[in-house]
Formats: C-alpha cells, structure tokens, sequence
C-alpha cells in the first residue's frame, strides 16, 4: 500500500512540472465538493483521473511542506477518504503546509457502476485490479500506481513543483 501512495503522489506532482505559478497561495478547500477536485491527465492523455485536493497542483505554493495522499478501498468513495484525509490534517496542525490528496480510482467494469466522464480512466473491479498493479480496462496501455517503480522519471521528478516538500 505504502508503495500505491508514494507512486501516485509522484505521478501528481510530476503532473505540475509544465503549469505556471500562482501569485498568491489560495486557502485550503476541505470539503468533497467539485470546487476541491480536478483533472490529472495520466500516459499522456487523453486517459484522465479524479482527484480532491486541498490546494490546486497547477503552480507553486511555498507553503507546502508535506502530501498526504489517501488511497480510497473496493467502496471507491474518495469523497469520504479525503474528507477524512483533510480532517486528519486539521487536527494534526498540519493543513497549511499539506496538500491532501484523494483520488477518484473509478470503474465501470464487471459488477462496478461507477459513472464515469469523458476519458476518466476505468480500472478493473476484480481480479488483477489497480490494488494488484493491473492494467486499466478503458485504457489498456496505463497501469496502475501500484506496477510503477520508484525509480521511474515520474518520481524522479516529483520534487520539482514543490520544492519545500520533505
């Protein structure tokens, strides 16, 4: 699981090499509303996922200092996983200098209905899944988190949009 958190936060960050900056920091979104999600384009696109965040990835935010990324379980409800993610981070003092994290893995394969938007990626829902490293059902070249090593140039390359990170 541990390998899943570090694999997806790097693939995130590394998402936000090319966008620019923002002049000032905005305040953290704590709520599982669509004000506190965005698009991450993964393989290039156009294959896509669902994220909630507490602060957008696009730009720098210098406050950041740590990620807390909440991989959501088989009920796929990371709405509830980052609320519980953004409260952890609250109680812990820890909210201004965090970025939490919860994607959206979706599927609408097999038993799951999950409703799915345009290019959103759908992963298996049994079987060889995204918790066992499997390939996604939509888009068959992309693995999931869990397959990616650690030394692959995403990860390599997750400390550059939030330098502070430790």
């Amino acid at each position: 699981m541990r390998i899943v958190l570090v694999a997806f936060t790097a693939l995130v960050i590394a998402s936000t090499n090319s966008r620019g900056s923002a002049a000032t920091p905005e305040p953290p979104c704590v709520t599982a509303v669509s004000a506190c999600t965005e698009w991450v384009t993964l393989g290039g696109g156009p294959a896509r996922s669902l994220i909630y965040r507490t602060y957008p990835l696009a730009g720098t935010n210098a406050n950041i200092r740590r990620a807390l990324v909440m991989v959501h379980g088989t009920n796929r409800n990371a709405d509830h996983y980052f609320t519980t993610a953004a409260t952890a981070a609250f109680l812990a003092g820890a909210l201004q200098d965090t970025v939490v994290i919860a994607p959206r893995i979706a599927s609408n394969a097999g038993s799951c209905k999950d409703a799915l938007a345009l290019n959103e990626v759908s992963w298996s829902c049994t079987g060889d899944s995204w918790r066992s490293g499997g390939a996604a059902v939509s888009h068959p070249a992309l693995s999931s988190p869990t397959s990616r090593p650690l030394s692959s140039p995403a990860t390599r390359r997750a400390g550059s949009s939030w330098r502070a990170i430790r």
